[in-house]
């Protein structure tokens, strides 16, 4: 069964290359988090970059057909972008 979203076409080679680097940060962040030391700069990229995953799995990157976006996954990348852009200020500017 394939894994795209109901009434959307299949995705693109660089949207499946763009969703698999997202959840491979994911996943390196939460555990990074999980067993070196619990920084919440770890924890807020882990959150951000599974949203951002989420949204390009729920929307697709790259497209060009110009259908509307789901609104789920539209507010899921903008929340993630939120969480890692938060990410990188309490990490370089607080220092966390």
């Amino acid at each position: 069964m394939p894994m795209t979203p109901p009434g959307r076409p299949a995705p693109s080679a660089a949207s499946r290359v763009l969703l698999a680097l997202e959840i491979l940060v994911a996943v390196f962040h939460g555990t990074d988090f999980l067993f070196d030391g619990r920084r919440p700069g770890n924890l807020l990229a882990a959150i951000g970059f599974g949203l951002l995953a989420y949204g390009t799995w729920r929307n697709g990157a790259f497209r060009r057909d110009g259908s509307a976006l789901h609104p789920g996954g539209r507010n899921a990348t903008i929340i993630g972008t939120v969480f890692v852009l938060a990410s990188f200020f309490v990490r370089y500017a607080l220092g966390r």
